[in-house]
């Protein structure tokens, strides 16, 4: 089952944030474009994936315009196992203007074999204070700026993984005569995009006015993936069927 998330919020035109994981229904993998795109494909501003392009980018196979770092990678400024950088390139076979390398070829460089046109140049000297300032600084400035972003994705993820486990241990505790499920039936109050696609339906998050058996109101707030053969029946004031927990009202499911 893929996971598909799109922030509401927009910048040029692109979502901050877009999440293209695993494939859907028909085994189809959609391509993540935003700002910042994830995804065993993506395109963005910085884009993290198996196949990448972007400004700033981090794949396996990819192209990062400004800065790029992988296994095989192509841009400016680049580290990977095979670069190309046209001003720079650091990786264990590199080409550039600046090469750093095992193998290394360009105008400027280092490396154990290769060819540069500047056999003996400045680099050779500022070596050493690159490794020093990347040994002292380097590394806890890529571990802020990676857990802070990695934190955001996995709040993403594990909400929504939350919410598919909680539907379905209330589905397995029906089963096993835990609860005590009743039919009912719903008033659409509100409808909300999530701007997340499962298997390329959408999932919303409904504000549903439900009446208990004793005539008591109650608001019940519902993330739920609805299909988009039934999309039609969600709009604000449709009643829809639903099965809810008569000691618990808001444990509520929705009845396709």
């Amino acid at each position: 089952m893929g996971f598909h998330y799109q922030s509401k919020v927009k910048l040029l035109r692109l979502p901050l944030v877009d999440i293209a994981i695993g494939p859907d229904a028909d085994g189809s993998r959609r391509t993540a474009i935003g700002i910042f795109a994830l995804g065993q494909k993506s395109i963005g501003v910085f884009s993290i994936g198996q196949f990448s392009f972007g400004l700033i980018t981090v794949s396996q196979f990819g192209i990062g315009i400004l800065f790029g770092l992988g296994q095989f990678m192509g841009g400016l400024i680049v580290v990977a196992q095979f670069s190309i950088g046209l001003v720079m390139s650091l990786g264990q076979f590199a080409a550039g203007f600046y090469s750093i390398g095992m193998i290394a070829l360009g105008y400027e460089g280092l490396a154990m074999a290769g060819w540069h046109y500047v056999p003996n140049n400045f680099l050779s000297g500022v070596l050493p204070y690159f490794k020093v300032f990347f040994i002292n600084y380097g590394m806890y400035i890529l571990y802020a700026v990676g857990g802070a972003f990695g934190i955001y994705i996995l709040k993403i993820i594990f909400g929504f993984l939350a919410h598919g486990l909680s539907d379905a241990w209330t589905q397995v505790a029906e089963k096993a005569g835990l609860l005590n499920m009743v039919d009912g039936r719903a008033r659409i109050v509100g409808i909300n995009d999530t701007y997340v696609t499962i298997n390329k339906d959408p999932v919303y998050l409904l504000t549903l006015e439900l009446r208990t058996k004793d005539g008591q109101p109650h608001t019940v707030r519902k993330k739920t993936v609805v299909p988009r053969a039934v999309m039609h029946r969600f709009t604000p004031g449709a009643v829809i069927d639903v099965r809810y927990d008569e000691n618990r009202p808001s444990r509520i499911n929705l009845k396709f």
